[in-house]
Protein backbone atom coordinates (compact mmCIF):
# COMPACT_ATOMS: atom_id res chain seq x y z
CA UNK A 1 0.00 0.00 0.00
CA UNK A 2 1.35 3.78 -1.11
CA UNK A 3 0.88 6.22 1.37
CA UNK A 4 1.90 9.87 1.07
CA UNK A 5 0.68 13.03 2.32
CA UNK A 6 2.02 15.79 -0.11
CA UNK A 7 1.81 20.02 1.34
CA UNK A 8 4.92 21.79 0.27
CA UNK A 9 4.69 21.02 -3.62
CA UNK A 10 0.87 21.16 -5.17
CA UNK A 11 1.72 20.39 -8.16
CA UNK A 12 4.16 17.64 -7.89
CA UNK A 13 2.92 15.72 -10.87
CA UNK A 14 0.94 17.23 -13.83
CA UNK A 15 -2.84 17.36 -14.23
CA UNK A 16 -4.43 15.32 -17.37
CA UNK A 17 -8.05 15.64 -18.64
CA UNK A 18 -8.94 11.93 -18.99
CA UNK A 19 -12.12 10.05 -19.50
CA UNK A 20 -12.21 9.24 -15.33
CA UNK A 21 -15.10 8.99 -13.13
CA UNK A 22 -14.98 8.23 -9.31
CA UNK A 23 -17.97 6.93 -6.70
CA UNK A 24 -17.59 8.08 -3.12
CA UNK A 25 -18.03 5.58 -1.37
CA UNK A 26 -19.89 7.28 1.64
CA UNK A 27 -23.01 7.59 -0.36
CA UNK A 28 -25.28 4.87 0.45
CA UNK A 29 -25.72 3.35 -3.44
CA UNK A 30 -23.22 3.37 -6.25
CA UNK A 31 -25.24 4.21 -9.27
CA UNK A 32 -24.65 4.54 -12.98
CA UNK A 33 -26.19 8.18 -11.94
CA UNK A 34 -23.76 8.56 -8.90
CA UNK A 35 -20.49 8.40 -11.29
CA UNK A 36 -19.09 11.79 -11.17
CA UNK A 37 -16.40 12.67 -14.19
CA UNK A 38 -13.06 14.07 -13.04
CA UNK A 39 -12.57 17.80 -14.31
CA UNK A 40 -9.06 16.44 -14.25
CA UNK A 41 -6.32 13.85 -12.36
CA UNK A 42 -2.53 13.47 -11.68
CA UNK A 43 -0.69 10.54 -9.16
CA UNK A 44 -1.26 13.37 -6.84
CA UNK A 45 -5.06 13.48 -7.01
CA UNK A 46 -7.99 14.92 -9.08
CA UNK A 47 -10.43 17.72 -9.20
CA UNK A 48 -13.88 16.87 -9.21
CA UNK A 49 -17.68 19.09 -8.89
CA UNK A 50 -19.70 17.64 -6.35
CA UNK A 51 -23.35 18.26 -5.29
CA UNK A 52 -22.47 17.06 -1.78
CA UNK A 53 -21.07 19.19 1.00
CA UNK A 54 -17.45 18.26 1.89
CA UNK A 55 -15.26 19.79 4.54
CA UNK A 56 -11.40 20.96 4.23
CA UNK A 57 -9.14 17.70 5.31
CA UNK A 58 -11.92 15.67 5.12
CA UNK A 59 -10.93 11.82 4.43
CA UNK A 60 -13.28 9.70 1.92
CA UNK A 61 -12.68 6.78 0.42
CA UNK A 62 -13.60 6.17 -3.06
CA UNK A 63 -13.52 4.12 -6.32
CA UNK A 64 -12.03 5.53 -10.08
CA UNK A 65 -13.13 4.30 -12.45
CA UNK A 66 -10.78 3.85 -15.29
CA UNK A 67 -11.53 4.10 -19.58
CA UNK A 68 -10.71 0.10 -19.64
CA UNK A 69 -13.39 -0.12 -16.85
CA UNK A 70 -10.55 -1.34 -14.24
CA UNK A 71 -11.64 0.07 -10.69
CA UNK A 72 -9.54 1.25 -8.77
CA UNK A 73 -9.65 1.78 -4.57
CA UNK A 74 -8.15 5.03 -3.37
CA UNK A 75 -8.14 7.31 -0.15
CA UNK A 76 -8.02 11.24 -0.34
CA UNK A 77 -8.67 14.37 1.64
CA UNK A 78 -10.24 17.24 0.41
CA UNK A 79 -7.60 19.88 -0.23
CA UNK A 80 -9.13 22.65 -1.19
CA UNK A 81 -13.52 23.42 -2.25
CA UNK A 82 -14.68 26.49 -3.55
CA UNK A 83 -18.83 27.11 -4.20
CA UNK A 84 -20.01 26.98 -7.44
CA UNK A 85 -22.40 29.93 -8.96
CA UNK A 86 -25.45 28.68 -8.23
CA UNK A 87 -26.56 28.18 -11.82
CA UNK A 88 -24.15 25.64 -12.54
CA UNK A 89 -25.35 21.77 -12.12
CA UNK A 90 -23.30 21.14 -9.38
CA UNK A 91 -22.87 22.98 -5.91
CA UNK A 92 -18.82 22.54 -5.08
CA UNK A 93 -15.49 22.68 -7.35
CA UNK A 94 -13.26 20.02 -5.25
CA UNK A 95 -9.94 19.09 -5.19
CA UNK A 96 -9.22 16.24 -3.98
CA UNK A 97 -4.89 14.05 -2.92
CA UNK A 98 -4.69 10.91 -2.48
CA UNK A 99 -3.59 9.66 0.48
CA UNK A 100 -3.62 5.83 0.26
CA UNK A 101 -3.83 3.97 -2.39
CA UNK A 102 -2.54 0.26 -3.31
CA UNK A 103 0.88 0.27 -5.13
CA UNK A 104 -0.92 -1.61 -7.89
CA UNK A 105 -3.66 0.68 -8.55
CA UNK A 106 -1.24 4.03 -8.38
CA UNK A 107 0.68 2.01 -11.13
CA UNK A 108 -2.33 1.28 -13.58
CA UNK A 109 -3.56 4.83 -12.92
CA UNK A 110 -0.02 6.06 -14.27
CA UNK A 111 -0.24 3.75 -16.99
CA UNK A 112 -3.39 5.32 -17.86
CA UNK A 113 -1.93 9.02 -17.55
CA UNK A 114 0.96 8.12 -19.43
CA UNK A 115 3.10 8.87 -16.22
CA UNK A 116 4.75 6.17 -15.54
CA UNK A 117 8.00 8.05 -15.31
CA UNK A 118 7.07 9.65 -12.11
CA UNK A 119 7.14 6.24 -10.08
CA UNK A 120 10.59 5.49 -11.13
Amino acid sequence: MTEYYQTENRRQHPRVQAPIYCWLKRLAVRSESDRLPLIDVSLGGMRVHLYQEVKMNDILEMELLLPNNTVLQCTARVAWLSPLPVWASTKYDVGFQFVQMPTEALKCLARTLGQEAWLE
